[in-house]
């Protein structure tokens, strides 16, 4: 429960970069996950996103990149919680998102 606590909180941060931190096709962030190892080619996750104004990111989970728009995060405070852009994928046999 806590790595993906952490890989929320990761995830949310990075979706907070300006688009201008890396030369064009180049990563902002990449993460490594077990999860292939765990559950094969049945494998599924997802993470959460946010920006300041909304804009378009292409993410690799190893089958190509996907195009997503990524709305502003907002914070929630009767629930204390971030809420973003959730994006649901699944990871090829290298783990390499």
């Amino acid at each position: 429960m806590k790595l993906q606590h952490l890989f929320l909180a990761g995830a949310m941060l990075a979706g907070t970069l300006p688009a201008i931190a890396a030369e064009p096709e180049t990563p902002i962030i990449e993460f490594r996950t077990s999860l292939y190892e765990l559950n094969g080619e049945s494998n599924s996750f997802h993470f959460t996103l946010g920006t300041k104004s909304t804009a378009y990111y292409d993410i690799d989970c190893g089958f190509g990149t996907q195009e997503y728009e990524i709305e502003p995060a907002v914070f929630d405070s009767s629930t204390q919680s971030i809420k973003g852009t959730v994006v649901t994928a699944s990871v090829d046999r290298k783990s390499v998102v």
